[in-house]
């Protein structure tokens, strides 16, 4: 492990700073550009494996909120090019359960001719339903990301109108889905920057690396906030959805969805008033990993074998031999926090600091297991090995691997043989395949993420300030008052609006710094995000105003460099990392071992005592009673002397 970075470093460091991804350069090697892993079992199926849990219905009375920690690590050894892939997240729809199939038909009647063909061909009659809208987005590497590392990156995804418009931030889509890779029209935003602590690049947000399989806390909560939506006929409901962050140097809100974004499609389809996330309670099924798109290499040598690598694949396995893609799913209903919150707004007393349990469901995860294929053929036993499990009482959901805590690297090289392709060493693949790369530590381009024209007309409360990332990027950014940040423009909030909704982001900027909102995982640790995203507001700014990018380009190859050495180190101390949580981990079972054998022991003691007291106090007992030169003896098990004696 240690030898394999060190050699990577220097590569990666030798080169400019400016560096594709290396491939295949010999002609026999021919690179596939997606269906390395897939559960299609013929060729020509969909490329797309999905790492898959479903859950129980959820009770209506938990449809305000959703949450769950999941596992933030570098799931491949390099950066690949044009590879799509997402960790464990979800898709938090519209509850229309109740709705007619007939409705869901028609609501995207107005949507791309793909969205269209899902929910007419497909036989589940409410598919409309799952397109309509929906608020997505997790840990992952994405196509058309410009900046890719080792790391995940956290993203924000909410969709409206079945799916033509898909946010990333407050100022650009989600990497040129759609609208292209321009930033977000005016009369397209909807995402608001909340926090005064992080800033929120077009790129994603960057992680601190760290091998050993930390994990990123969100929750999503319908938050009745102040409305701002005079200027369009108040069409749009109350639901305010808001991001709560919990990480290692992050907890808090970071973001809300305006309701106006939601209810953005009933321009043109009036169809579905009523049915979306503004004003309905979410809905969920699942949690997922959804590896869309990762490409292999594919070598036929003169006999006609074909033999195929994939890129290495790593997971961090605990100390039990599993590991967990996410756990702790949470449910709120609205008065786990959005009714005391609403209740604090209007009274002015306090914000919730503590989530009422009463509010509080937890779903249990199930296994569900596909098997993997490429191009059709079955791949090597990795339907065993990658089936996924549950554990923890069905808290979590992931692999089960067996062993000890380790870096555990699934094979690389295949051959097909009849049906099949199956794994084989290094040493047995051609050489050629062995010497197919697919990158390096760290990607970066000459793409400039810039503010549009039309920001200028948002009054900056700061200059440009600038931080540079792990991910080998420089961001510039400034700060706002917090409506005047650019994407709010094009609601044109009246005063009484801009009162309104400022002082309640205020209250909460002062409120909820450093609130969590989400318990702590019950196993594991937390990531941290990236130190150059967190930020201190200046003196002056420190209430009310949100630090918002403008601006997001390649550093200097000296701050590259300084980003790789960060990858470097956390790779070389992944092994002690994890036998440190390995060894803390047996260390607390076996704390809890002992407290539990002390109070054992204890209630055993407390128990013999008991019983000993109950006999002695059941055993008759003889005493002395006297009058006068008189004597007698008593015995019994309460004895009492007779009348006119004496106990002697």
């Amino acid at each position: 492990m240690k030898r394999t970075f060190l050699l990577l470093l220097i590569s990666s460091l030798s080169l400019p700073t400016l560096f594709s991804v290396s491939s295949a350069s010999d002609p026999q090697v021919i690179r596939v550009e997606q269906g390395a892993l897939s559960e299609a079992n013929v060729a020509t199926g969909s490329p797309s494996f999905y790492v898959n849990s479903s859950i129980d219905r959820v009770p209506d009375n938990f449809r305000s909120g959703f949450g769950w920690y999941s596992n933030a690590w570098p799931l491949t050894d390099t950066v690949i090019e044009g590879m799509q892939l997402g960790l464990s997240g979800s898709w938090i729809t519209p509850n229309n359960e109740s709705e007619p199939d007939s409705i869901a038909q028609k609501v995207c009647a107005n949507a791309a001719q793909w969205v269209r063909n899902d929910t007419i061909k497909t036989s589940n009659g409410s598919r409309g339903f799952d397109l309509i809208q929906t608020i997505e987005g997790s840990l992952g590497w994405w196509g058309n990301q410009k900046f890719k590392t080792l790391m995940p990156k956290f993203t924000i995804g909410p969709v409206q109108d079945c799916y033509s418009n898909q946010l990333q931030g407050p100022g650009w889509n989600f990497f040129g889905f759609v609208l292209g890779e321009d930033p977000t029209p005016r009369n397209r935003t909807g995402l608001v920057q909340v926090s005064n602590r992080m800033l929120i690049p077009p790129d994603g947000l960057t992680l601190e690396p760290d091998f050993s399989g930390a994990q990123v806390g969100y929750s999503w909560m319908s938050l009745p906030l102040p409305t701002f939506n005079h200027a369009y006929n108040n069409m749009a409901g109350e639901n305010s959805w808001t991001m709560f962050i919990n990480s290692k140097n992050f907890k808090g809100p970071l973001v809300f969805i305006a309701p106006q974004f939601f209810a953005d499609g009933l321009v043109k389809n009036p169809v579905q008033k009523g049915l979306t996330l503004d004003v309905k309670g979410g809905r969920l099924g699942s949690l997922a990993a959804e590896w869309a798109s990762i490409p292999f290499h594919k070598y036929t040598d003169t006999a006609g074998t074909i033999y195929t690598k994939i890129p290495g694949l790593e997971f961090p396995v605990d100390a039990n031999g599993n590991f967990a893609l996410s756990r702790d799913l949470t449910a709120y209903g609205s008065s786990a926090i959005s009714d005391s919150f609403r209740s604090a707004l209007a009274s002015g007393g306090a914000l919730p600091r503590s989530v009422n349990s009463d509010g509080i469901f937890s779903p249990k995860l199930n296994a569900q297991s596909p098997g993997v294929y490429q191009e059709g053929k079955i791949l090597g036993t990795l339907s065993s090995s990658l089936a996924v499990k549950t554990f923890e009482s069905g808290a979590a959901y992931g692999f089960s691997m067996g062993g000890g805590a380790r870096l555990e690297k699934i094979p690389q090289y295949y051959k097909e043989v009849g049906s099949s392709r199956i794994a084989i060493k290094e040493s047995d693949a051609p050489t050629a395949l062995v010497n197919a790369k697919f990158g390096s530590l760290m990607q970066t381009s000459t793409h400039v993420y810039q503010e549009p024209s039309w920001w200028k007309q948002s009054p900056a409360a700061s200059g440009d300030l600038t931080a540079d990332l792990r991910d080998g990027s420089q961001v510039t950014y400034r700060w706002y008052k917090f409506v005047d940040q650019p994407s709010l423009q094009r609601f044109e909030m009246n005063a009484a609006e801009k009162a309104g909704i400022q002082g309640a982001i205020e209250k909460m900027q002062k409120e909820w710094n450093n609130f969590s909102m989400m318990k702590d995982p019950t196993v594991g640790s937390l990531a941290s995000f990236d130190e150059g995203l967190m930020v201190t507001p200046p003196k002056g700014l420190e209430i009310g105003y949100v630090p918002i990018v403008v601006k997001q380009k390649a550093s200097d190859k000296s701050a590259v460099d300084k980003a790789l050495a960060a990858i470097f180190l956390a790779g070389n101390n992944v092994e002690s990392i994890m036998k440190a949580a390995a060894d803390k981990a047996a260390a607390d079972k076996a704390a809890a071992d002992k407290s539990a054998a002390d109070k054992s022991a204890a209630d055993k003691s407390a128990a013999d005592k008991s019983a000993a007291d109950k006999a002695a106090a059941k055993k008759p007992t003889t005493i002395t009673c006297v009058k006068g030169k008189v004597t007698k003896k008593v015995n019994a098990v309460k004895p009492v002397c007779p009348t006119g004696y004496k106990k002697k």
